[in-house]
């Protein structure tokens, strides 16, 4: 009788491990996916930002697999991001091209070659 006792006992205990480690698994596969969609959110965030950013100041790859930054008023292009909004929002200011902003332009030559 107390053997099958002590059988039960043992038993029961590893029910309730084997529950402890199914809870365990649940509970980790549940933050997985929170951090699996928080991921993909996050991406797709980025990626929205990053495409809104394109559409106001153009960011291409010219011949060379340079970046190239076209300001999308007057379609002049620049070698750094900064000088490319300056040009834009002087553009969309005054809608007329800055000469000390356009003289960073590149050149055609420059960015076909």
């Amino acid at each position: 009788m107390e053997c099958v006792d002590q059988n039960q006992k043992v038993h029961q205990e590893h029910v309730a491990v084997e529950r402890e480690k199914f809870a365990i698994l649940v509970m980790l596969s549940i933050q997985i996916t929170k951090w699996k969609v928080q991921n993909t959110i996050t991406r797709k965030v980025k990626r929205v930002q990053y495409v809104a950013l394109s559409r106001i100041i153009g960011k291409t790859i010219n011949q060379n697999h340079q970046i190239v930054y076209t300001c999308s008023e007057c379609k002049m292009k620049y070698h750094d991001e900064a000088t490319a909004k300056r040009c834009e929002e002087w553009c969309k200011k005054n809608k007329s091209c800055n000469l000390d902003i356009i003289k960073y332009a590149i050149k055609e030559d420059e960015h076909s070659s």
